[in-house]
């Protein structure tokens, strides 16, 4: 794919054309050469060194070197990228090849489930209980439980707002990863990823609560344990054996260490060492939190 190919739907004005593979953030860790926006300078820096294409601003394109062959400017790079991304998401190219959903052996899905007829990955011994969704661009390992009312690969919130107010809802073309042995209870939604190089992954024996969302992009280790009610938000990182308590909500792009432990109803803002103890709103490390309860008597 190039720049040029897509003059006719972008609002775009060619500096330097050049081609892509896909698309992503430009801070992401992607292998292949793609296109990304930037509308800040302030990440000029962080601009990951497999970017191929950039649309940005009239104002920062004197800042990007040479090193990455394409270059376009626009009013909004954010909007154009936007309409880029939902312009591709019926490309295969860009999605992958669509090929029909496969089912291991020995599963026990309910008739009033509802499985998608295409790019679905189901393992062996399965369970998905009644009036479940299971979407496209989903993997389920071995051994997996799914309990009813869950939606699993389900719309992700991600919009963008241009000036004139109007708001374009990115299309999902990501995927969503279940390992083997993981148990996810009743009305539970794991949402898809707007990107096809984004996966929302929940580990190996991850046992998920009812009433759980988990947000685009987030990874969940293996062995996390998430009793009802939890958020965690947007391209989280939650490592092995983590205990999230009920109704505590994570901030997008957080980072929970191995083992760490998140008290009841906590609203954790800032990244948590592995194996520290969180409680509060906002969470701060739990014996400061207990000391600061004893001072208020």
């Amino acid at each position: 794919m190039r720049l040029s190919d897509y003059t006719d739907i972008l609002d775009i004005e060619i500096i330097r054309d050049g081609e892509f593979d896909t698309l992503g953030n430009c801070t992401d860790t992607i292998d292949v050469p793609y296109l990304s926006f930037l509308g800040k300078a302030k990440f000029i820096d962080k601009i990951n060194r497999s970017i191929s294409c950039i649309i940005t601003t009239a104002d920062i394109a004197s800042q990007i070197t040479d090193t990455i062959s394409g270059l376009a400017i626009a009013k909004e790079p954010k909007i154009e990228y936007a309409k880029l991304h939902n312009y591709l998401s019926t490309d295969e190219r860009y999605v992958g090849k669509t090929f029909k959903t496969i089912i291991g052996a020995n599963c026990n899905i309910s008739p009033m489930a509802l499985v998608a007829e295409n790019n679905v990955i189901i393992g062996d011994n399965v369970t998905i209980g009644p009036f479940s969704v299971i979407k496209e661009r989903t993997e389920i390992g071995n051994n997996v439980i799914i309990r009813e009312n869950c939606v699993i690969g389900g719309k992700t919130y991600n919009y963008a707002i241009p000036e004139d107010g109007t708001i374009i809802e990115l299309e999902d073309c990501g995927k969503v990863i279940i390992e083997d042995d993981a148990e996810i209870c009743a009305l539970c939604h794991i949402d898809n990823c707007p990107l096809p190089t984004e996966v929302t992954r929940i580990g190996k024996e991850c046992k998920i609560g009812a009433k759980v969302q988990v947000a685009h992009g987030s990874i969940l280790g293996c062995r996390v344990m998430i009793p009802g009610g939890t958020t965690i938000s947007g391209n989280c990182n939650i490592g092995n054996n983590v205990f999230l308590g009920p109704e505590s909500v994570i901030s997008n792009r957080i980072r929970i260490g191995e083992g760490a432990h998140v008290s009841i109803g906590a609203v954790v803002t800032r990244d948590v060492s592995a194996h520290e103890t969180v409680s509060g709103n906002f969470a701060i490390n739990h014996d400061t939190f207990i000391d600061n309860l004893k001072k208020m008597r």
